[in-house]
């Protein structure tokens, strides 16, 4: 159903959780990736695990995707093979009460999140635009909608500053040819969630209408269909992935 041979793939947070499962299903359909991850070893094993199943091309960058001089380095030295598809799935967390945050820390999540966006757009758009096609996917979560729990006020603001980020970024390339849109997942097995104590997840999955976590890979199918052709006409959407979370 999906054929992304002959494209190119740039995937943030590509060494575990969703990002991992996205690039991975894109890798499967014929895509060469470019992955980006501060976790060096992590992005080692990932990029060879990959390769070797889809024995597709899979670049690997070591960087900070919050230091603009760090993905300026990766755009210098992809020269002309820019990608046509950008997937920013970089993400963490800092729970605490908000009487306990210090700027720093909540900067530190905003800056992940929704500076990484800007300046990934800013930069890999270019080749985009002087080719009249490219994609964009950007994670945002079921927080920019529901405030999930308490001491998370740092993520819920990046979520939700994500997704009008999209938007903009829908309106603003519309006529170059690229679509911006975004995944909204609930509560997902990654090493994220899996922090929690099993009191804690019982407690979210509770609260779940399909009773369960969702699973990287389900939302890897949700990337796949809003990144290739099948979407021609969607840009500036989110889509909810949550098993019926935000519909009660």
């Amino acid at each position: 159903m999906f054929d992304f041979t002959g494209r190119t793939a740039l995937v943030t947070g590509g060494a575990s959780g969703i990002g991992h499962a996205i690039a991975s299903a894109l890798s499967e359909h014929g895509a060469d990736l470019i992955l980006l991850d501060r976790d060096g070893d992590g992005l080692k094993t990932v990029a060879s695990e990959i390769s070797q199943k889809t024995n597709r091309e899979v670049q690997q960058f070591s960087v900070d995707v919050t230091l603009r001089g760090d993905l300026e380095k990766v755009h210098e030295n992809l020269g002309e093979a820019q990608p046509d598809i950008l997937v920013n799935a970089a993400g963490f967390n800092c729970r605490k009460p908000i009487s306990e945050l210090t700027e720093a820390e909540f900067i530190s999540v905003l800056n992940v999140h929704v500076l990484a966006c800007f300046n990934t757009t800013q930069l890999f758009t270019v080749g985009m635009a002087r080719r009249g096609k490219g994609a964009i996917l950007n994670i945002a979560s079921i927080a920019a909608y529901r405030t999930l729990l308490p001491r998370v006020s740092p993520y819920v603001a990046g979520k939700a500053a994500i997704k009008q980020f999209t938007r903009a970024t829908a309106l603003e390339f519309v006529d170059k040819g690229i679509r911006a849109n975004s995944v909204s997942p609930g509560f997902i097995d990654t090493p994220l969630t899996q922090q929690h104590s099993d009191e804690v997840r019982k407690s979210l999955t509770d609260t779940v209408p399909m009773g369960r976590f969702g699973e990287p890979y389900e939302i890897a199918n949700a990337a796949l269909f809003l990144l290739s052709d099948y979407a021609s006409y969607i840009t500036g959407a989110d889509l909810v992935c949550d098993g019926g979370f935000l519909s009660k």
